[in-house]
Order: structure tokens, then C-alpha cells, then sequence
């Protein structure tokens, strides 16, 4: 039985026995990198190719400034930015261009970066893009094809056996916000997520949410990891919660890990799960 979300504004929608539309304008083929559950797709910059990461929660396209030097592409802005390891002043190059297959996303802001920290985790990558692409289209990902499928903004879907969780985009934030229930022993917590598929983790909790709540006490198992990120060098607690609940679907048993942040993200349901994307306001009865 496969299973998709769907995301539209105001509204998180789980399906059951999904088929992708005979409609979609393109079909992306992807891989997913061999440390990590992150998708892996093919991108065009000034007719070079480049391997980047496609990621729901990255709110602007990021590519290697190595691999933005060998196009010609040079900095013309510079903006603070903050992440999970702290913050930091990018350059970055004001109105590009990329190409996805055959589509041609313009207008968008490239973050250059060294991304080196982040080959160490991930292979080869020259770059990471999401919500470039996600706002254009409505964008379904299938795990078990390993296909993005690409469908016009005004394409007529049918979402009438969707179930429906209510979602924001606060804080300017431009990744779904909404919220779930986690248990832990016989206890019941709750909170507001984002879903980031680049997350790289089936949930993250931030240190002040852990620090208040102990969740980690009540649990067996326990494993800490370092990994790498843009801004530095991140000491990651890893430890199993006994379940998490998302309207009326429920995960058991799910390894989290204690960072900065709180996010829900796909890889530890990748083998179940269909994922839309429907970034468009639609009617459902």
C-alpha cells in the first residue's frame, strides 16, 4: 500500500493507494547519496552539469562556489544567514538561472558556499535547491520509481480521499509548520514541526524542547555522532521515542536526534511512502 503527503497551503493531506497523474508536464529521475537518504538529482547552470541535493526545507538554491567560479557566476550581494551550527555572512548572486530536465527556473538567488564540509556526508554534491523549484510546480516525489514528477501549477488533481492536518508557513518561513504528538512511556508531548526533507533525520528535537521536557532519560538506547554542516562541526544525541503521531497515522519506535532544531523529515517512512507537494491553494469537498 503506498501513501502520499500532499502540501498545500493551509493544509497537510495523507493518501492511500495514490497513482501518480498521467498528466505531469516532466519526470526528474533521482538516487538517494549512499551515507544518507538525501535525494540526489541532476542540475543544468550555464549548460555545465551539476549533482545537487533536493531538499523541501531549503529555502534558496545553494551552490558550491567552486562550481559557480567554473560557470562565471560571481557574487553581487551579501546576506546573514542561520543554521542548526550558528550563523554566518554568504555571498550570494542575485537573479540565475538553472535548468531541471527541461525546465527553466529563473529569477533565483544562488547562495555560493564551500561546500566541502558537506561532501564528506554527502559525496559530490555541487548544490542544494528546493523551494526554487517547489513554488513553480507541484512536485511529487516516488520513492519506489526514485522519480520527481513535475506537474503545472494549474493542473486539475484529484485530492478528494485526502485527509487533511491544518499548516502554516509562520515566522517567514517559506517550509511547512505543523503539528504533531510524540510519546514517550505512558507521556504525551506535542509540538510544531517543519517538514524538511533534507533534514537527514526522521525527527530532530531542539535542546531547549529536550532540556525541558527529558524525553532522552526514558530511553534505552542511546548514540552520540559528530557531523558536518555549513557553519561548522555539530555533536548530534541520537536516542529511540516510542511514537510519534500525525493526525490519525501513527510512527513507532522512532530513532530522533537532539539538535538546534525541530523537524519531521521522510527518511525514516521512505520505504512506505508516497510524497506531493502541492504548493497551490485547491478546494477540497
Amino acid at each position: 500500500m503506498k501513501k502520499k503527503f500532499v502540501l498545500i497551503p493551509l493544509m497537510l493531506g495523507i493518501i492511500l493507494n495514490a497513482q501518480t497523474s498521467p498528466n505531469f508536464k516532466e519526470k526528474i529521475d533521482f538516487r538517494l547519496a549512499e551515507n544518507s537518504s538525501h535525494i540526489l538529482i541532476d542540475v543544468k547552470i550555464k549548460e555545465q552539469k551539476g549533482t545537487f541535493v533536493f531538499d523541501t526545507g531549503a529555502t534558496t538554491t545553494l551552490v558550491d562556489a567552486g562550481f559557480a567560479k567554473s560557470v562565471g557566476i560571481e557574487p553581487n550581494f551579501q546576506q546573514k544567514a542561520s543554521g542548526g551550527g550558528g550563523s554566518k555572512v554568504y555571498d550570494v548572486a542575485l537573479n540565475q538561472s538553472f535548468v531541471v530536465g527541461n525546465s527553466k527556473i529563473d529569477q533565483a538567488h544562488f547562495v555560493l558556499e564551500d561546500m566541502t564540509r558537506m561532501r564528506e556526508k554527502l559525496g559530490n554534491i555541487d548544490g542544494i535547491t528546493g523551494n526554487n523549484l517547489i513554488k513553480k510546480f507541484i512536485t511529487e516525489i516516488d520513492f519506489d520509481q526514485k522519480s520527481i514528477f513535475l506537474y503545472n501549477n494549474d493542473e486539475k488533481l484529484d485530492v478528494k480521499d485526502f485527509k487533511t492536518i491544518p499548516f502554516e508557513f509562520g515566522n517567514n518561513i517559506p517550509i511547512p509548520q505543523f503539528d504533531i504528538k510524540i510519546r514517550q512511556g505512558q507521556k504525551w508531548y506535542s509540538g510544531k514541526i517543519l517538514f524538511d526533507s533534507g533534514a537527514g533525520a526522521s525527527l530532530i528535537l531542539n535542546s531547549p524542547f529536550e532540556d525541558k521536557e527529558k524525553l532522552m532519560e526514558n530511553s534505552v538506547k542511546k548514540i552520540k555522532s559528530i557531523s558536518n554542516n555549513l557553519t561548522g562541526t555539530t555533536i548530534n544525541t541520537s536516542f529511540i521515542i516510542d511514537e510519534i503521531s500525525i493526525g490519525d497515522y501513527s510512527f513507532p519506535q522512532v530513532p530522533i536526534d537532539l539538535q538546534n532544531l525541530l523537524l519531521f523529515s521522510y527518511p525514516y517512512q521512505k520505504k512506505y511512502m508516497h510524497i506531493l507537494l502541492l504548493f497551490r491553494i485547491v478546494k477540497l469537498p
